[in-house]
């Protein structure tokens, strides 16, 4: 069930080797569609592999967006919080869901400078469009896991005045607990009249994500890690068959994932 109601840049070109390709090709696409561009990326709270921090504003603003999701965001109890920063420089509404909320990169395994500084971690949204409905969703905690997993469930108008649930996720990295949270989080979305799309880390490879019967992938790109991407980790699934869409993993420097992105063009109805 849904609980705790709560309160553009240039993209950057898909990185070699990453297929970053959508999965329907674009066809009468034109007068009378909608058209919603999403795109999604675990920031490693504000890490690279290697423990080195970088610009997390300056990665927002390449991957400008109508919706932005956000896992493993990261904002310090103490001292300037880089992403509420980079909302407010970018005009942006920022919708955060802590999954934890008092932790340490230390006790996330995430090296670099700092590492015990006490800080929350989680998910986190950022919009220019008009929010109608902020939700957020349980998922449970797996076995083995660090943190109880969830989604934020939030209802946007596109700019062309279609609505859209946006359900943005970061799913357990204990492999047998993903499909079975997957499927969860499916049967508690109700149906809806207009599309859904889940994206975020998934934790999972493709054909996994089938456990979200009645969803389709959208895109595809190979995005973890970063450095040599030999995995789709990271994905854009849809409720329904766009008339197009296009997009897929892109290079962004930082973090240990790579981003993906879509244009989703759907039909009027």
């Amino acid at each position: 069930m849904l609980i705790e109601p709560a309160e553009r840049a240039e993209g950057t070109e898909a990185i070699e080797g990453s297929e970053g390709q959508g999965v329907y090709a674009e066809e009468n696409v034109g007068v009378g569609t909608h058209v919603v561009e999403i795109t999604s990326m675990n920031l490693h709270a504000g890490r690279d592999r290697a423990g080195r921090g970088y610009d997390v504003a300056q990665t927002l603003r390449h991957l400008a967006a109508d919706v932005v999701a956000l896992q493993e965001a990261w904002h310090p109890h103490r001292g300037e919080d880089p992403l509420g920063v980079a909302a407010d420089a970018l005009g942006l509404r920022l919708l955060r869901h802590d999954l934890l909320a008092a932790t340490t990169r230390h006790d996330l395994g995430i090296p670099g400078s700092d590492p015990h500084a006490v800080g929350a971690w989680g998910l986190a949204l950022l919009t220019a469009l008009p929010v109608l409905e902020n939700a957020v969703l349980d998922l449970g905690l797996a076995p083995g896991d660090m943190a109880r997993r969830a989604a934020q469930v939030v209802t946007v108008e596109t700019r062309d005045g279609m609505l859209l649930r946006v359900v943005n996720t970061h799913l357990t990295y204990r492999i047998r607990s993903t499909p079975g949270q997957l499927r969860r989080l499916v049967s508690a979305l109700p149906p809806m009249p207009h599309p859904t799309v889940i994206l975020g880390d998934l934790n999972t490879v493709w054909p996994l994500t089938l456990a979200a019967v009645g969803y389709r992938r959208a895109v595809r790109g190979r995005t973890w890690p970063a450095y040599w991407p030999v995995a789709q980790l990271d994905h854009v699934l849809i409720d329904r068959q766009p008339l197009a869409a296009t997009g897929g993993a892109v290079g962004v420097a930082g973090s240990d994932h790579l981003p993906v992105q879509a244009v989703l063009r759907f039909a009027h109805r």
